[in-house]
């Protein structure tokens, strides 16, 4: 059976029936090995599997997160250490060769090695453990939501980027949407202008223990409310958007070497209107984004993919050597319908209800990991009216600003410098954008 047709079955099952899922809150040995021993669960955790769990609990964050973005050279050499310390483990217990690791040789050995725990993620560092539901700490409530809602809502899920979060963002080096823009103008003689392209959002994860044809299925909510407009009274893009995103995903099988999603699939009520509200628009946004390793789709792909590595990376630094210069893009198909307030506005005819067709393609190009050359488009074709179709583009270079080491934790690094060019026709009123502006980033 094909990976479409995974996709498909996964979703029908996920929305007319629902899966719920409880994520196991220990890290005993016990929990550890009933997560990780799945064929022979009553004989023994095997090598394979064994070389699962080190990957988990060993690599250092910053370290793992390369690996999972699906860096084939960062891959191979992981591959490589933790297959012979599983090795060394196994003759440690005196495992007889081919057999696996009884559950009690397992206890020993965790209690002698105990396991890393797993810190905290953010937007850049996805955690493969909460994914596949892999016994992690529970972290210490710290922030206002987690101390309000007792650590059911988390700080840490609340987001300021430049856009909201769509499918598959929250890869290491991934295409994310990149810091929240603000723009102020000053002109002698005229009001001063202020820009803004933010969004604000809040990312709600659902995780599923239970596998789907070998996939682990998740569910996101992701609300959010969207602006890219400027005070001035003749801004061409103006735009306002408030939408309650439901993204389901397939993640990987818990024994392949990656972790990134194979499917996703993006439903989204959907208000937008500009400043004044001279357009509005009431509608429902589906979109499908599929995710192949192997070309940069998903996941962070070296520019020099040409260049062997047979070494170990053992530190951060070098993973990093590897890893950059990269790519990383994600293209998105489907469609936008709804209604318009406004009849007369001449895009949507006379008939305000619409239909179009949307493709959407975001890449970044990474040249050293603060140096992100972001370019996107989109391009929309009316189902409905006259059948009108709109291009537009946006090509951001991104600096951010703070040290190498502090890009691997979100919580260190918010802010970056940057120039944005626009160019095309986009919602609600599609108005023709052309503009240059260099701005601060800011990112949370």
């Amino acid at each position: 059976m094909s990976e479409v047709q995974h996709f498909r079955i996964a979703t029908i099952v996920l929305f007319f029936f629902g899966v719920t899922s409880t994520l196991i809150a220990s890290d005993s040995p016990e929990a550890i090995y009933k997560y990780y021993a799945r064929q022979y669960p009553e004989k023994g955790i095997t090598k394979k599997e064994f070389e699962h769990y080190l990957r988990d609990y060993t690599l250092s964050p910053s370290l793992k997160a390369l690996y999972d973005s699906g860096n084939r050279d960062v891959v191979r050499a992981v591959d490589k250490d933790t297959e012979g310390e599983a090795t060394d483990a196994f003759t440690r217990q005196e495992v007889p060769d081919g057999e696996p690791m009884s559950p009690t040789n397992f206890k020993d050995y965790i209690t002698v090695y105990p396991p890393r725990k797993t810190i905290e993620p953010g937007p850049h560092i996805p955690t493969p453990p909460q994914q596949a539901g892999v016994p992690t700490a529970k972290p210490t409530p710290s922030g206002i939501l987690d101390r309000l809602t007792n650590s059911t809502l988390h700080d840490t899920s609340l987001h300021l980027t430049r856009s909201a979060p769509a499918p598959g963002t929250a890869i290491p080096g991934g295409a994310d949407p990149g810091p929240a823009q603000l723009n102020w103008t000053h002109s002698a003689g005229a009001a001063d202008v202020f820009t803004i392209d933010a969004a604000l959002s809040y990312t709600y994860e659902l995780y599923f223990q239970q596998q789907l044809f070998g996939y682990y299925p998740k569910l996101s909510i992701v609300p959010s409310f969207e602006a890219h407009t400027s005070t001035s009274a003749t801004a061409t893009q103006d735009s306002l958007k408030g939408k309650l995103d439901f993204q389901f995903t397939l993640n990987s099988n818990y024994q392949t070497e990656v972790a990134v999603p194979l499917q996703a699939l993006s439903i989204a009520p959907t208000y937008e209107t500009d400043r004044v509200k001279a357009t509005e628009t009431y509608g429902v946004d589906i979109f499908y984004t599929p995710f192949i390793r192997g070309i940069g789709m998903g996941t962070l792909q070296p520019l020099n993919f040409w260049h062997e590595q047979n070494g170990v990376v053992s530190t951060p630094e070098e993973a990093l050597k590897i890893a950059y210069p990269g790519f990383v893009w994600s293209p998105s198909i489907g469609f936008e319908v709804g209604h318009a307030t406004m009849s007369n506005v001449a895009v949507y005819g006379e008939d305000p209800d619409y239909a179009r067709f949307a493709a959407k393609i975001k890449l970044d190009v990474y040249l050293i990991p603060q140096l992100d050359l972001g370019f996107s488009y989109a391009g929309r074709v009316f189902l409905t009216a006259d059948n009108r179709a709109f291009s537009y583009f946006d090509i951001t270079p991104i600096l951010y600003l703070g040290p190498v080491a502090d890009l691997q934790d979100p919580k260190k690094i918010h802010f970056a410098i940057g120039m944005d060019f626009k160019d095309g026709e986009t919602t609600p009123s599609f108005k023709h954008v052309d503009s240059l502006s260099a701005f601060i980033g800011i990112k949370f």
